[in-house]
This record gives structure tokens, sequence and C-alpha cells, in this order.
């Protein structure tokens, strides 16, 4: 806009002014002109993403199908680029039109398997044995002389194991290619017994839940390690600990590098520090929780519901323990996939996607069993896996 001061100055000494008057007059339109068209542009782009984050689909397309032939006992998992399938007989790494990329047979019972970004770890439960591997294939095979109890993997191939020994349980690292790293030994009547535990991406901290009975009463401790710098000259590496009486707290989970929560009877615990993990929120239940699940940005808590036409209610969380959402729903469930937009509630015959705001944007009947269903990568592209196939579907707008 021009300068007012320069036409009043002009003004007041007597000059003529109607060609800056025109000019202002001129000038001062055309910026009202820009305003107005980026005020419409701007409510053109909120019309434009309000259609799209409410938009619910009704259609889809096939863009793959293939044919599997695996054991009725195998369970999959989404794994870098591809699927994560393990049995009892071995695990293997397939991409989505189940090429294999690497197969490695072995002999478990109760196959325990965690998967962080590249790195997957597999044990048989109670067994002895560690089977290390990224992407590429196979890396190591760890041997440990105790049973394994539970089994982590970092985001570098760091495995923890917590083994047990009768009186007691350790806890032992290991690089990935089978180096013990460290060790903390854990006497039952001091510590109690490690129920669940978990591992930061930077494989440096351990969060563990111990249960213990105190004067006949059932009580938590959720106790962090350091690993690293921070906790060499710490007791076992304590850096953080906290009781909690008369709740019992099953799991613990890492979401992220910096956050730790631990899901308990009565509460939820929201733990937060790059070195040594803080309680930062505590969040009350009232209800039995019936599932956890979470993500890197939300956890999900689902309820039995007692209301009519809804057997269920769930309950989404950010990292900060706020309630992002209230949603009751009445189909039954296997799964609940979460990421950064929208959750998928996974039952035997079919599926829905909703959207964060509790808009169902997507409802998927099967005629064959479910087993899992991922994003595939890409905005409205899902894998199905059933009984005896695996899909790839892209949804359409009509």
């Amino acid at each position: 806009m021009p300068d007012i001061r320069e036409y009043m100055k002009s003004k007041k000494e007597g000059k003529d002014s109607s060609f800056i008057k025109k000019l202002l007059i001129h000038r001062v339109a055309v910026f009202y002109k820009i305003v107005i068209l980026i005020v419409a542009l701007i409510a053109i782009g909120v019309g434009i993403y309000v259609y799209f984050e409410n938009k619910v689909y009704t259609k889809y397309n096939v863009i793959s199908s293939v044919e599997r032939t695996d054991t009725q006992t195998t369970t999959y998992y989404k794994y870098a680029q591809g699927i994560l399938k393990c049995s009892s007989d071995g695990a293997s790494y397939t991409d989505y039109s189940n090429k294999v990329i690497w197969n490695q047979t072995f002999e478990m019972n109760h196959p325990m398997i965690d998967i962080c970004n590249d790195y997957v770890a597999i044990a048989d439960k109670e067994g002895n044995k560690v089977y290390v591997f990224n992407t590429k294939g196979y890396l190591s095979e760890i041997n440990v002389n105790l049973p394994i109890e539970k089994l982590q993997v970092a985001s570098q191939g760091v495995v923890y194991v917590i083994l047990n020994d009768g009186t007691g349980s350790k806890a032992k690292v290991f690089s990935k290619e089978g180096e013990e790293l460290a060790k903390s030994d854990w006497a039952m009547v001091k510590s109690g017994y490690p129920i669940d535990i978990a591992v930061s991406d930077d494989g440096e901290k351990l969060g563990v839940s111990f249960l213990y009975v105190d004067s006949g009463i059932m009580k938590t401790q959720i106790g962090f390690f350091n690993f690293g710098s921070v906790g060499q000259n710490k007791i076992d590496n304590l850096v953080s600990a906290y009781p909690y009486e008369s709740s019992v707290f099953p799991r613990i989970a890492y979401v992220n590098n910096a956050t730790a929560v631990a899901f308990g009877d009565k509460k939820v615990a929201i733990y937060k520090g790059n070195q040594i993990p803080e309680v930062v929120k505590e969040i009350e239940v009232q209800d039995e929780i019936r599932s956890i699940y979470y993500s890197d940005s939300y956890f999900a808590l689902v309820f039995d519901n007692s209301d009519p036409g809804a057997k269920y209610r769930m309950e989404l969380y950010d990292l900060e323990g706020n309630k992002v959402l209230n949603l009751k729903f009445d189909q039954d469930y296997n799964n609940i996939v979460i990421n950064e937009k929208e959750f998928i509630i996974v039952s035997e015959m079919g599926f829905s996607i909703y959207k964060m705001s509790g808009l169902e944007k997507f409802r998927y009947s099967s005629q064959k069993t479910l087993l899992n269903v991922m994003l595939e990568g890409a905005s409205n592209r899902y894998v199905i896996i059933d009984s005896s196939n695996t899909q790839i579907i892209n949804l359409k707008l009509n």
C-alpha cells in the first residue's frame, strides 16, 4: 500500500495530489483483491481437506492377489517392505507377492517374536536359543544356559533376554552378532518376578514390570535400567523405580525411544526421558481393561461396554495422556492396528477403518478368515491376509 503520510504531506504543501490520490485508491483496491483471493484459496483448501478427512469409501480396487500354502499355525507380521511369517517350524520374510527374501528353519514349541525396525529376534519360550535376523537374513544364533522368559530387540539389533534360574531372574544383553554386552541379576525376594519388559529403540534402556507380594498384597514396581554410560555407576544399572501398591502392571512398552507406557489393572502410567525415565502422567482406570494396542504416537484401551447396541468401548490416548477419542463399537475383534491418522479394527470375517475423529472411513467383509490387515505404505492401500491369499487393495472414492 502507498504511504498515507506522503499523501497528507503533499496536500498540506499545496501540491497537486490527484495522481497520488488515484494511485492510493488503486493500490487499496489491489490490496483487498489479493486479500480476498488469499482468503478464497484458504477456504477452498480447508474445504478440500475437510472433504477428504470426512470421506467415506465404499469401493476398492484389487491391486494384486497371491495364493499362499502356509500351515494353519503360521502368524503374520508387518515387517520392513513385506511380511514376516513365523510358525513352530521356522520363519521367513516375503514381499507382498509372496516371493521369499529369506527363510530359516527351526523347531520351537512356543515361538516368541519381537521386531524393531529392520531387526527380528525369535526364541522359544523356556528354550535356550535366540535367532537374530535383519532384512537380508540370518545374523546370529545366541545360546544361553537358562530358560528364556522374555525377549526384546532394539533398532540396532541389540537383544535383551530375561532368564529364570528358579530363584531369581537375569537380564542379559547381546549384540546382533551374539556377543554378550551386559547383564544384571535380580533376586526374586528383593525385586519380585519380572512379568514384562520393554526395550527402547536405542537399545540402552530397559523397562521392567516386577510383581511381588508384600504383607499378602500384590504390588508392582516399574524399574528402568540404563545399560549405557548413564547407568554404569548405578547398582544393577537401575536408574529409576516406581512402586505401586495394590496394583498389577502386566504390560509395559517402549512406544518410542523416549516414551514408555505401563498398563495396569487400575491405572496407566506414562514415563518420559532419553536417559532416566520419569513418570509424567498417570491415568486412573475404572473398568477392567480387555485389550491394549499402541503405536509410536497413540495407545488404545478396550473395555467391555454395558450399553445396548455396542459390545465394546475403546479409549484412544496420545502420549501426553490426553484422551483423543472414546469410541463404542459392536463388532468382535482379533486385532486393532493403529497408525498416525487412523486405526483398523480387524475381526475374523472383516475389518473397519476409522479416522482419529471416530468416523468410519471404510468397512470390508471377507469370505475367508482374516489373519491380519496392514497399511501397505501408500495412502489408502492395505494388505489383507486371509486363510489362503494375500491381497493388496486400494480404496476408491466412488
